[in-house]
């Protein structure tokens, strides 16, 4: 699998993506998507509305690539988690078009990112690397 390539320029994050085993880069876009979307709060309530709209739209496009890193023949967790990958990305819509209750989408969202995180952390070291080889072989990582 190739390595992705990332604009990044803090070298220990650079490091880490680049040693990173396959199901590992997941943890690290569940990380930046959460990481995006924190911010996108504080430059909330700090009235930043472009770095509020950037972050949006940066954590939507981690979700977006998670999306499409799934391998749509896993029956049914790929469908699922691909449903739940959309819905967030709507949610995230519309907190940057409607801007009504948006604080309360985006932690919901953010919440949704780190259930999803907790439960793959712990089966990333159960999973053969094989098949997470397979599972992740297209992935690219936009952060």
């Amino acid at each position: 699998m190739d390595r992705p390539k990332i604009p990044v320029d803090d070298r220990y994050l650079r490091m880490k993506i680049q040693t990173a085993k396959p199901m590992e880069l997941i943890l690290i876009m569940y990380d930046g998507a959460i990481l995006y979307l924190k911010k996108a709060l504080v430059n909330y309530e700090l009235h930043k509305r472009a770095l509020y709209d950037e972050n949006l739209n940066k954590a939507k496009n981690v979700i977006k690539e998670l999306q499409l890193s799934l391998n749509l023949d896993i029956k049914p967790i790929s469908g699922q988690l691909f449903s739940l990958y959309d819905y967030m990305t709507r949610q995230l819509s519309d907190a940057i078009c409607n801007r009504r209750e948006n604080k309360a989408k985006i932690q919901h969202v953010i919440r949704m990112l780190q259930g999803l995180r907790e439960t793959w952390n712990k089966i990333k070291d159960k999973a053969p690397v094989e098949k997470e080889k397979r599972a992740l072989e297209n992935i690219s990582l936009s952060m």
